[in-house]
């Protein structure tokens, strides 16, 4: 089956997010955030309101 989101999430990767920042840090991690929000974890999704 494909992600809903696959199509949304197809240039994710094309941006420098290393590059940028957000409140924490690098936001290197955004792309995996994002990822997890959209996929079917729901564990996974719990995990990172808790961070």
């Amino acid at each position: 089956m494909i992600n809903e989101y696959e199509e949304l999430l197809a240039g994710l990767g094309d941006v420098e997010w290393a590059s940028l920042s957000h409140t924490y840090e690098s936001a290197h991690d955004v792309p995996g955030h994002i990822r997890t929000l959209c996929g079917s974890d729901d564990e996974a999704r719990k995990g990172l309101s808790r961070k």
